[in-house]
């Protein structure tokens, strides 16, 4: 049960980035996905792998405090991090090919002078 409530919270905080991050442009499912997966990984790696404790389990009647914790930190960073890397990606493209080749001509310059 452990790893449907992280499911839940992730869902919650994914949608809850997208509202705060980028209000212009949301994606909800794309958004809820990536809360959902940084919520189970985060549960799986704090509780599972560093034995931290609640970890995630197939018993239903098990509810960890801790494991909802790992959830809400390993969705906010798993969110956080694809964010960060969407911003950079659409601040690349919005450069276009005419920053490019000003580089280019730059470097060339450069060359010459040499």
């Amino acid at each position: 049960m452990s790893w449907l409530i992280a499911a839940v919270f992730g869902l919650a905080i994914g949608l809850l980035i997208s509202f705060l991050a980028r209000p212009d442009r949301r994606n909800y499912i794309a958004d809820a996905a990536t809360g959902i997966t940084g919520s189970l990984i985060g549960t799986w790696f704090f509780g599972n792998v560093l034995q931290l404790g609640g970890g995630i389990t197939t018993n239903l009647s098990e509810i960890s405090f801790l494991g909802t914790i790992w959830s809400i930190i390993g969705a906010a960073i798993f969110v956080g991090i694809t964010q960060s890397a969407i911003s950079m990606g659409e601040e690349r493209a919005a450069r276009g090919p005419a920053y490019y080749e000003e580089i280019r001509e730059r470097n060339r310059e450069r060359k010459e002078k040499r």
